[in-house]
C-alpha cells in the first residue's frame, strides 16, 4: 500500500515523429462505484441523515481510439484502433477533459479531426466534456443504459413488455416523441406503486433530457459505433477495486486507478519504480550539493574576514607597533 500512495504514475502519451491523421475519433466514458474505509483518515466519513455512512468513490475512466476492426482475418472478435485509457479521481469534471485533450494534441493532427464523438451513460462529467473538446465532438448516448432504463421503467407489464419496448424504439427510429409518451402513459396507469410510476417519470425525463444524442445515430452514420464503456470499466477499474467487498482510502483509489490505466496503455511498473528510486537519488544529490555550497560560502565568508585589512585595529584607529609591523610584511604601507 505504502509503494502504491508513492508512486508518481504519470499519463503514458506516445512519443509519434509525425501525428496521425485521422477523421474521426471516439471517446468511450464510463466511471465505477468504490467503497471508502475513509477519505484522509480514519473516521472522517460523513453520515448521511438515513444513517449510512457516505462512503463511495467515483473513479472515472476515458478510452480513446479511432475504430474497431477484427482481431484476426477468421475471428469473429474485433478490437480497438489505437486505443488508449486515462482514469484516476478526479474532482472537477473539467481535469479529465484536460488529460484527454493533451493526449489527443500530442498524437494527432487536430486540423485533420472531423468529428469526435463521446459516448457514455450520459452524466454531467461526460456531458462536460462534450462541451470542452469544442463543436467538433458530439455526445452519443450509450444503448446499455437506454435499454436500462427502458426496461426497469416497463418490465411490470408482464406478457405485453416486449411489445412496448418495440413500441420504444419505433419512437426513436421514426423520431417520434409522442408515440413514445403514449407507451409510458400506458405504463403509468397499469402501475399502482408510487415508486414505480416515479421510475417511468424518470425514465421519460431521461429521453426527453438525452433526445438529440439518442436519435443522432438516425442520420449519423459514424455515431453508430457501439460504446464499450460497461465492459472496459468492469474490466480496467472493478476487479480490482470493487468486484469484491474491499476497503479503499482516496489517494489508494486514485493510484491504483490510474497504475491500472497505465499498464493497459503498455506502460511497465518496473520502469516508475526505476523512476522512483532515481528521483530520490537526484532529490538526495540535489540535497547534498545545497549543503556543500552553503559551507563552501560560509568557509568564504571566514577567510575574507580573517585576511581583510580593514582590522578592527585599522577601523578604530587603535594602531600599535605590532600593527605596523604586521603591515610591512604583508606589503601594505
Amino acid at each position: 500500500m505504502k509503494d502504491i500512495h508513492s508512486l508518481e504514475i504519470p499519463t503514458l502519451i506516445l512519443i509519434v515523429k509525425k501525428k496521425k491523421k485521422v477523421k474521426i475519433l471516439y471517446i468511450n466514458a464510463d466511471e465505477d462505484h468504490v467503497s471508502l474505509q475513509f477519505n484522509n483518515e480514519k473516521g472522517d466519513l460523513k453520515v448521511e441523515t438515513n444513517g449510512y455512512k457516505s462512503n463511495t468513490i467515483e473513479p472515472r475512466l476515458a478510452c480513446i481510439f479511432e475504430g474497431i476492426e477484427k482481431e484476426s482475418e477468421t475471428s469473429k472478435r474485433k478490437k480497438l484502433v489505437g486505443k488508449h485509457y486515462i482514469a484516476g479521481v478526479y474532482k472537477k469534471s473539467n481535469e479529465i477533459w484536460e488529460e484527454v485533450l493533451e493526449y489527443i494534441d500530442s498524437v494527432y493532427d487536430e486540423t485533420y479531426i472531423e468529428k469526435i464523438y463521446i459516448m457514455g451513460d450520459g452524466a454531467a462529467w461526460i456531458k462536460a466534456g462534450a462541451i470542452g473538446l469544442g463543436t467538433k465532438c458530439h455526445f452519443v448516448l450509450e444503448k446499455f443504459h437506454l435499454n436500462q432504463a427502458i426496461m426497469m421503467a416497463i418490465r411490470h407489464l408482464g406478457d405485453s413488455t416486449s411489445d412496448a419496448r418495440e413500441a420504444i424504439y419505433d419512437g426513436i427510429s421514426f423520431e417520434d416523441k409522442d408515440n413514445i409518451k403514449k407507451v409510458f402513459k400506458i405504463a403509468t396507469e397499469w402501475e399502482d406503486s408510487d415508486s414505480r410510476r416515479e421510475q417511468i417519470r424518470r425514465t421519460k425525463v431521461y429521453i426527453e433530457n438525452h433526445w438529440e444524442a439518442i436519435i443522432r445515430p438516425n442520420s449519423d452514420e459514424y455515431a453508430r459505433m457501439g460504446c464499450s464503456a460497461e465492459g472496459q470499466v468492469s474490466h480496467l477499474l472493478s476487479s480490482r477495486l470493487s468486484s469484491r467487498p474491499l476497503g479503499w482510502s482516496m489517494v489508494g483509489v486514485d493510484k491504483m486507478a490510474r497504475l491500472r490505466a497505465y499498464v493497459a496503455n503498455d506502460g511497465k511498473v518496473c520502469d516508475l519504480f526505476k523512476y522512483k528510486q532515481e528521483k530520490k537519488q537526484r532529490i538526495i544529490q540535489e540535497e547534498i550539493g545545497k549543503e556543500v555550497n552553503k559551507e563552501i560560502k560560509r568557509k568564504q565568508k571566514t577567510y575574507t574576514d580573517v585576511w581583510n585589512h580593514q582590522t578592527v585595529a585599522g577601523s578604530t584607529r587603535l594602531v600599535d607597533g605590532m600593527y605596523c609591523f604586521t603591515k610591512k610584511l604583508r606589503g601594505i604601507n
